[in-house]
């Protein structure tokens, strides 16, 4: 599913950590690692991992719900 379908709060894995698109100078994401969807903010996410720190995934990236 797309990261853009899920809802405030949800955990998710990626589905292909190859294929996420971050802002310029953003960290390379975990592939093992489940993170909280928070909300959408234009062509980027808002997100946490595990440990509480904000990541930035494209929003049309594709996701697998925990």
């Amino acid at each position: 599913m797309k990261l853009y379908d899920l809802r405030r709060g949800d955990a998710f894995t990626l589905a292909d950590r190859e294929d996420v698109a971050v802002p310029v100078g953003a960290a390379i994401p975990k592939e093992s690692e489940v993170y909280t969807f928070r909300n959408i903010d234009g062509m980027y996410s808002y997100i946490h991992d595990s440990k509480g720190n904000v990541c930035h995934f494209a929003a049309w990236t594709e996701v697998c719900k925990v």
